[in-house]
């Protein structure tokens, strides 16, 4: 039986320490804000865009830049490309290459990839009359640009990498990444009693 089951009053704590919260915005950036807050019912969107070479070997996911995040290890996969991978090269958008591409070297593959993608393919949709949204997608998934020799390398010294990636992680270590900021140990005191406690 629960404590509702008896009518017990549940007692709600208020946190010591307020959450910062916008005030004083010009009427522009109240709008900007209130408009990203639209969520869904707003017309940009900052869904996933993937975009590759076409060709058969392509690698559009870097899983490696993953490895930071928990809750994307089960998408990883153990021996092959893992969910995240296949998922992204069945929805992503074949992107026209010039005709030297191959020829040039890996950086210059990949600031052309990234150039086309920039200024031909992702939207840049006017939101407002003020108001124009350019590149605006944060999960924009580039192709590695690779050779087929390339991924063959790259495979061979990615699943290497992967297995002691995990070795390392199921011996307790979780994210141990450069952007633990946003996970803090024992939040609850923090919210409590402050940072300086």
């Amino acid at each position: 039986m629960s404590d509702l089951d008896n009518k017990s009053e549940v007692k709600k704590e208020v946190p010591k320490y307020n959450i910062a919260e916008p005030h004083d915005l010009s009427p522009r950036s109240k709008w900007l804000r209130d408009y990203y807050f639209k969520g869904v019912k707003r017309e940009w969107n900052n869904q996933y865009m993937p975009f590759t070479t076409g060709t058969d070997w392509d690698i559009i996911w870097s899983e490696t830049e993953y490895y930071i995040a928990p809750e994307v290890h089960f998408y990883i996969g153990n021996k092959g490309k893992g969910v995240f991978e296949g998922s992204l090269r069945s929805m992503a958008i074949p992107v026209k290459l010039t005709e030297n591409f191959w020829a040039l070297s890996l950086p210059e593959r990949r600031i052309h990839f990234f150039e086309e993608v920039m200024l031909n393919y992702i939207p840049q949709e006017i939101i407002s009359e003020n108001d124009l949204i350019a590149g605006g997608r944060f999960n924009t998934q580039l192709s590695d640009c690779l050779t087929k020799k390339e991924t063959k390398r790259y495979w061979k010294g990615n699943l290497s990498a992967r297995h002691k990636f995990y070795k390392y992680h199921k011996s307790g270590f979780g994210n141990a990444g450069a952007t633990s900021g946003h996970l803090i140990p024992d939040h609850e005191t923090i919210i409590k009693k402050g940072f300086k406690y």
